[in-house]
């Protein structure tokens, strides 16, 4: 006939099984052959049809890629009943500094010593024409001092805070805090 499908052609011309080894994934098991209406061209072949190489289709289709409904539900109702993360859940319960690091006005202080020391920058850069600290003014000397101990006295708190000691390097923010404390202090002291 001369109006042959796809299919009957890649058939002939011995491309379908070089694809179907292409897409062959590692391990054999049993898979249904979906292809019931074309007879096997090679009468040696010796493999049954039942159990070729398991395919790309099979694997995506539930034998490893996805899970199950119920087990993809068990796993996103685990996940939305977990607390979220806070920093708060690794501090002491009793003593001076978890109730320093954990009382509102603490962080409010620290934000405003963020800001102001970023303002402070500006103004630094802008009227210090000193290039060391100790040829500054003294005016700039004291401030440098005094942000350079205020951020180092809040990361003791918040260090002296934590239960274990071992969970700081969990929590970003006071990883973050330590590396530009230590660059400050190296810097100023």
């Amino acid at each position: 006939s001369a109006t042959k499908t796809v299919s009957e052609n890649a058939d002939e011309v011995g491309v379908a099984p070089q694809f179907d080894k292409m897409m062959a994934l590692p391990g054999k098991e049993e898979v249904p052959d979906v292809r019931n209406d074309v007879e096997a061209d090679d009468p040696d072949e010796t493999e049954p049809s039942n159990t070729r190489p398991r395919r790309a289709t099979s694997f995506i289709m539930g034998h490893g890629l996805f899970q199950s409904p119920e087990e993809l539900q068990a796993i996103i109702q685990s996940n939305l009943r977990e607390r979220p993360y806070n920093v708060t859940n690794y501090y002491k319960n009793t003593g001076i500094f978890q109730a320093i690091a954990r009382n509102h006005y603490f962080e409010l202080t620290s934000l405003a010593l963020v800001i102001g020391s970023s303002f402070w920058m500006a103004v630094d850069i802008d009227f210090n024409n000193a290039v060391m600290l100790h040829e500054a003014d003294i005016g700039f000397q004291l401030v440098a001092n005094s942000v350079c101990f205020l951020f180092t006295a809040e990361l003791l708190i918040r260090f002296l805070a934590f239960e274990n000691k071992r969970n700081i390097v969990h929590d970003f923010w006071c990883m973050f805090d330590l590396i530009l404390v230590t660059f400050m202090v190296v810097e100023t002291w």
